[in-house]
């Protein structure tokens, strides 16, 4: 409706909106390929793909903020948008051990359009992320994990002065859950966050969670 109706709107109960937009119109291409690999007798799965998106929009939004009230007119502007991905997998399970070791990994490679004063500009952004899960089986009753992410942006503007923003995030978790019995168990957590923006620290924390789980046993009945 607000796309249609281009008067004001209630957004929520204390702003509005206006929308003064057409219908919008464009057209999307998307190609992919990937390859699996399974070696079920060593326990090896491997997973690895790509693809490629490109969107083109026959308008280009414009947004004016104000205290409570927000404007949207879409410009008659081709706005172009493509990116590139690869993404790939890999689980382990290594018998002696008893343990299963996964890896993942995905980078991608977007351009986008922004419209700034009046100027018509590319956004290069490029994303990594890696993280990795081990899972050994100590004992029958004690169970433990490890698991790592990390999530990496790079952002660059086609324009005279701009710099390079980058970011990045860390999250490090590792469990121990121990059965007492069959109905009963101790999950003791320990994470670490991190974030960071170009130079500076954002936030980091350091967390400790205890979880308890009893499941009750069927009545007879």
């Amino acid at each position: 409706i607000d796309q249609i109706y281009g008067g004001q709107v209630f957004s929520d109960y204390r702003s509005y909106s206006s929308y003064n937009m057409p219908l919008l119109t464009g057209n999307v291409q998307n190609i992919s390929a990937g390859f699996d690999f399974k070696k079920t007798l060593i326990a090896l799965f491997a997973n690895f793909g790509v693809s490629f998106d490109r969107t083109e929009n026959y308008f280009l939004d414009s947004i004016s903020i104000q205290k409570n009230f927000t404007t949207l007119v879409a410009l008659p502007i081709n706005n172009l948008s493509n990116s590139l991905s690869f993404s790939g997998n890999l689980s382990k399970y290594f018998y002696s051990l008893k343990t299963t070791l996964a890896l993942n990994a995905m980078f991608t490679r977007s351009r986008t359009q922004q419209l700034q004063n009046g100027v018509l500009f590319d956004v290069h952004n490029n994303t990594t992320a890696l993280s990795f899960n081990i899972t050994p089986t100590i004992l029958d009753w004690l169970d433990m994990k490890f698991s790592g992410q990390y999530l990496g942006r790079k952002s660059m503007l086609d324009m005279t002065g701009s710099s390079r923003q980058m970011s990045a995030q860390w999250n490090g978790t590792s469990s121990i859950i121990v059965y007492p019995n069959r109905n009963l168990s101790i999950d003791l957590d320990a994470s670490y966050l991190k974030s960071v923006q170009g130079d500076q620290i954002l936030s980091s924390a350091a967390l400790l969670d205890a979880y308890v789980q009893y499941n009750f046993p069927n009545p007879k009945w």
